[in-house]
C-alpha cells in the first residue's frame, strides 16, 4: 500500500491535503436545469429581447459570457430558466461541462445547468476552475461503453470535488486568473493583428504597392500594369487529383499522408491527427515546393495549402487537387494570399453550390481568375504579408504556452500537489 505523505490524507478522489475535504457538488449548491419555451420558435416565446444563453456563446466568450445569438420575449423566458449577471452556469449537451459565468442577465436552455445559493466555505471563481479541472471525469460519469449517455441533475448532484480552505480557494484563483488574463490579451492580439492581416490584403490584393494608375476588369478594379490570368495559365500542367489510400498510422520518417481534414483556416497545416499511408504508388503524389492543393469536395470545399518544405514530405489525398504554380510567372505565396481572399471565397461559395452538391472540379479550378502584378510586386507584396503571418504565429504560440501552464497548475494546484501560501 501506497504511504500517504506527511500532512496529507487518502480519499476517493486520492491523495488530498489534511486541512481540505471532499464534498458533493449537490451539497454545496443549488443546481437547477435549463428550461425552453414550447413550441420552438414560436414568436410568442422567441425573438425578444431577452438574452438565451447557446453553446456557441460559451464556445466564443470562455469563462465570461454574453448571449448574442438567440432571445426570448418577456413571455418565453417566463418558461426558460432566468438567471443572474455572475451566476456560474455549465452545458450538458453539445459541448459538455463546460462552465462560465454569465456576464449579464440571461436565460438558460436545457441543455445547461446552473449553480445558485452556493454554500458559504466554497468561492465560486474556484468552483468554476475545479470544474474546468475535473471536466473529463465529470464527462466519463455521463458514458456507458464510451458513448456520452445523458449529464442528469442527479449526477451533478452527486459529483464530488475537492474543497480547500476559503483562503486557499482565493489564492489558487488568484494564480489561474492571472494565466486566464494572460491568454485573453494574447488572444485580442491575434484578433488584432488577423484585422490588420485583412486589411492589408484587402488593400495590396486590389491597389498594390505604389499603382497611380487603374482600370476596371472582370474581377474589379485593379492597377494598369496587372494582368488577368486563370490559375491553369500560370501553373506547369493540369490540375492534378491525389491518391486515393487509406490512411494509417504515421510512421515518423516517413511521408505524411495530406487529407482535406489536415487543413485549417487560412492554409495552415494541422498536426493534431498526423496520419501515414501505405501504397507503392505514392511518390508521384510527393509535394514539391510551388504546389498548391485545393479540397473539391463537401463543406471543406475551397479550403488550400501551399506547400511547405518545413512541413516535410506529404502525399496529397484524393479528394485534393494539385496545381504546380510557375515560378517564372507567380510567386506560390502571392497565389497563397489570393486563395485566402474574400473574392476568392465568394466565387468558392458560387462554384461550389450550383449543383446542390458542394464541390468543385479540376476545371473549374484552374479557370479561377487571378490578378497578376510583375514578380518583383508579387514578392514585395508577399514579404508584407507573411511578416503579417509570423507575427500572428508568434503570439499563437505565446498562447498555446499560457495554456500548457494553466493545464500544469490546475493539476497541481488544484489536487493538492503544490500549496499555495496564505
Amino acid at each position: 500500500m501506497k504511504k500517504v505523505r506527511e500532512g496529507y490524507k487518502m480519499t476517493d478522489l486520492g491523495e488530498i491535503p489534511v486541512d481540505w475535504v471532499v464534498g458533493k457538488l449537490g451539497d454545496l449548491s443549488e443546481i437547477v436545469r435549463g428550461a425552453s419555451p414550447r413550441p420552438k420558435g414560436d414568436p410568442k416565446y422567441y425573438g425578444g429581447s431577452v438574452p438565451r444563453l447557446m453553446i456557441s456563446d460559451v464556445t466564443r466568450d470562455g469563462k465570461y459570457v454574453t448571449p448574442k445569438t438567440d432571445f426570448l420575449t418577456e413571455e418565453g423566458a417566463k418558461k426558460s430558466r432566468p438567471m443572474n449577471k455572475g451566476d456560474l452556469v455549465m452545458s450538458i449537451s453539445g459541448t459538455v461541462a463546460l462552465p462560465s459565468f454569465l456576464a449579464v442577465d440571461s436565460c438558460i436552455h436545457d441543455g445547461f445547468m446552473g449553480f445558485k445559493k452556493i454554500d458559504e466555505q466554497l468561492y465560486k471563481d474556484y468552483l468554476y476552475y475545479e470544474i474546468l479541472h475535473l471536466r473529463e471525469k465529470l464527462i466519463n460519469s455521463a458514458t456507458d461503453g464510451g458513448v456520452y449517455i445523458n449529464l442528469t441533475t442527479d449526477i451533478v448532484k452527486n459529483f464530488d470535488i475537492l474543497v480547500p480552505l476559503m483562503k486557499e480557494q482565493q489564492k489558487i484563483s488568484l494564480i489561474l486568473s492571472s494565466v486566464d488574463e494572460q491568454i485573453e490579451i494574447t488572444d485580442n492580439l491575434i484578433e488584432k493583428t488577423k484585422e490588420l492581416k485583412k486589411g492589408l490584403m484587402q488593400k495590396l490584393l486590389t491597389k498594390g504597392i505604389g499603382n497611380s494608375r487603374f482600370k476596371d476588369t472582370e474581377i474589379g478594379r485593379i492597377p494598369e500594369a496587372w494582368e488577368i490570368r486563370g490559375l491553369i495559365d500560370i501553373s506547369q500542367g493540369k490540375g492534378e487529383y491525389g491518391i486515393g489510400a487509406v490512411a494509417t498510422e504515421y510512421v515518423v520518417g516517413n511521408p505524411r499522408y495530406l487529407r482535406i481534414t489536415d487543413i485549417g483556416d487560412e492554409s495552415k497545416l494541422l498536426f493534431n491527427d498526423i496520419k501515414g499511408l501505405n501504397d507503392e504508388e505514392y511518390e508521384k503524389y510527393l509535394l514539391k515546393y510551388n504546389d498548391v492543393v485545393f479540397a473539391r469536395t463537401g463543406n471543406t470545399t475551397g479550403k488550400s495549402y501551399a506547400y511547405d518544405i518545413k512541413d516535410g514530405e506529404l502525399v496529397y489525398a484524393g479528394f485534393l487537387i494539385k496545381f504546380s504554380i510557375n515560378p517564372k510567372l507567380a510567386n506560390v505565396n502571392f497565389i497563397k494570399y489570393v486563395i485566402q481572399s474574400k473574392r476568392y471565397w465568394d466565387w468558392v461559395n458560387v462554384m461550389s453550390t450550383r449543383s446542390g452538391q458542394p464541390g468543385i472540379n479540376s476545371n473549374e479550378y484552374a479557370k479561377f481568375l487571378i490578378q497578376l502584378p510583375g514578380i518583383e510586386e508579387q514578392n514585395q507584396i508577399s514579404l508584407i504579408l507573411s511578416s503579417v503571418d509570423e507575427q500572428i504565429d508568434q503570439y499563437e504560440s505565446k498562447k498555446e504556452k499560457l495554456q500548457e501552464l494553466k493545464k500544469g497548475l490546475m493539476q497541481k494546484l488544484l489536487t493538492g500537489c503544490i500549496r499555495v501560501k496564505v
